[in-house]
Order: C-alpha cells, then sequence, then structure tokens
C-alpha cells in the first residue's frame, strides 16, 4: 500500500526461527567487536535483500544521533543517581591482586 502511493517496489520478508538463527552466525563471524544493537539483524537482513538488485542502500540507523532525536545526557544523569543509590563493588581474581590490580572506586 505504502510502495503504491509513492511510486516504489516494496519486497517482504518473513523471518524464520532458523533462518534469525543462520543469520545471527553469519553477522557475528561479520562483527570486529561485540555490539548490543539489536538493529543488528534486521539491518544486515535488509543489506543482503537490497544487494540483490542495487549497491547502495539509504537507511535510517543512527539518524537519532544525526538529528538529535533523543537526549544522552538524560540517561546520564539517571546513571549517576544509579551510582548514588548502588553500591560499587569490584571483584578480581586472586592471581590479579598477587599481581598488584586494584580496583578503581
Amino acid at each position: 500500500m505504502a510502495a503504491t502511493s509513492i511510486g516504489t517496489n516494496h519486497r517482504e520478508e518473513v523471518l524464520s526461527i532458523e533462518r534469525c538463527l543462520e543469520l545471527c552466525a553469519a553477522t557475528s563471524k561479520q562483527l570486529d567487536e561485540v555490539m548490543g544493537d539489536s538493529s543488528i539483524l534486521p539491518t544486515g537482513l535488509v543489506a543482503r535483500l537490497a544487494r540483490e538488485d542495487v549497491k547502495v542502500v539509504v537507511t535510517g540507523d543512527a539518524s537519532d544521533e544525526l538529528f538529535a532525536g533523543y537526549d544522552p545526557f538524560r540517561a546520564l544523569r539517571f546513571a549517576a543517581h544509579y551510582q548514588q543509590l548502588v553500591p560499587s563493588v569490584c571483584i578480581v581474581p586472586h592471581e590479579w591482586r598477587l599481581s598488584g590490580y586494584r580496583c578503581l572506586t
């Protein structure tokens, strides 16, 4: 419906559990660091689908930062309050303590 109203071609893809697990395995091999972004799987799927027809895709991913869509400093205020309420705990393995390592508080 949306595609027809703006004169574009859209494609729908249903993601099964099996395909999701395959995508998780393939995507994790491509990342060079741990990623906690939940949009990595749908973005990866869209990229794979788009690659069948086009070379460049423009997405809205990261537009929050670009267009100030959220206030990151609000989260920092909550974090500061949380740090006051929750005691700091540092667990250091015995071997590290022997080498002089200590927690920074």
